[in-house]
Parts: structure tokens; C-alpha cells; sequence
């Protein structure tokens, strides 16, 4: 799922960049020095980069950059969803569906938390 969270905003645990092509190790020195002053990283991490340098660039490209980070955006989409799912229980949206199929007085016990797990395991 593609979340469009700005990077400015949040923590990173870890950043990994892998390229292929003709580059240098002060190329990736210099730009991985812009990236730490851009982003923010957990204090048990301070460094938090990997690289991965390979010189045989990919078929019919001169070069390839792949950046992987692993951050903490997720629980704004998260909570967004919840309340989403929140604003749809209120009004019994899509309930029905699930009254035709199950018990009713099952239906009626069941918290919106519960609910929650219905909607995302059909």
C-alpha cells in the first residue's frame, strides 16, 4: 500500500541504498550525507545506512538507484483508517451484509473493534 507521507516528518529506523552503474564511493559519500542532514533517525541509530554498490549497470539502463527505509509513518494511515471505519459504523454502513449472513443477536454483541476484524477478513 503506498502511503503519502512527507519524509521531513518522520522517524527512520534504518535506509539502505543500492546502486548499480558507473559510480563512485564519494558520489555515494556525498549523497548520503545530504540524505542524513534531510532525515531524522532513532538515537539507537545514529549512522542508520547501508549501502549496496554494484558497477555492472542494470540491461538497457545507464544506472539504477533503489532506496528501501523502514520508518514509523504507518500509524498515521493507520488512524485514518480507523476513523474512517469509525464514521461508517456510526451510520451502519455495510452492516447488512453481514446480518444476512450471521446470527443476529451475534451481530448486535459485537464491539466496533470486533467489527473492525470483519471488515478486514471477509
Amino acid at each position: 500500500m503506498m502511503t503519502g507521507m512527507g519524509r521531513d516528518t518522520q522517524t527512520y529506523l534504518a535506509c539502505a541504498l543500492l546502486l548499480r552503474g558507473p559510480a563512485t564511493i564519494a558520489d555515494v559519500g556525498r549523497n548520503v550525507a545530504k540524505l542524513k542532514s534531510q532525515l531524522r533517525f532513532v538515537k539507537w541509530n545514529p549512522e542508520g545506512f547501508k549501502v549496496g554498490l554494484c558497477s555492472v549497470p542494470p540491461a538497457g539502463l545507464p544506472y539504477s538507484l533503489l532506496q528501501l527505509g523502514n520508518n514509523c509513518c504507518i500509524r498515521n494511515t493507520f488512524t485514518a483508517m480507523e476513523q474512517r471505519f469509525h464514521k461508517l459504523y456510526r451510520k451502519r454502513v455495510y452492516l447488512h451484509h453481514y446480518t444476512q449472513v450471521w446470527p443476529h443477536s451475534l451481530t448486535h454483541s459485537l464491539s466496533p473493534t470486533h467489527s473492525l476484524a470483519i471488515h478486514a477478513f471477509p
